[in-house]
């Protein structure tokens, strides 16, 4: 009769370690993915500097003739 509990103890334990295992790494998951995202859109960003000063300095040199 003991030996039936601390089975099922047993795969309770495991059935509750399985879903926090699952959580943490769904969240370091989502973590990773919004650092991502973050880095190109900078990255998007400095290349839309980059394009719109380069039009700057075109429309300074049309200015000056």
């Amino acid at each position: 009769m003991d030996f039936n509990i601390i089975k099922i103890v047993g795969l309770i334990s495991l059935i509750i370690c399985y879903i926090f295992v699952r959580r943490f790494f769904k969240r370091v998951a989502n973590y990773t993915e919004t650092a991502g995202e973050s880095l190109e859109t900078k990255q998007e960003k400095e290349g839309e500097i980059k394009r719109l000063n380069n039009k700057i300095a075109s429309l300074e040199e049309q200015l000056k003739k």
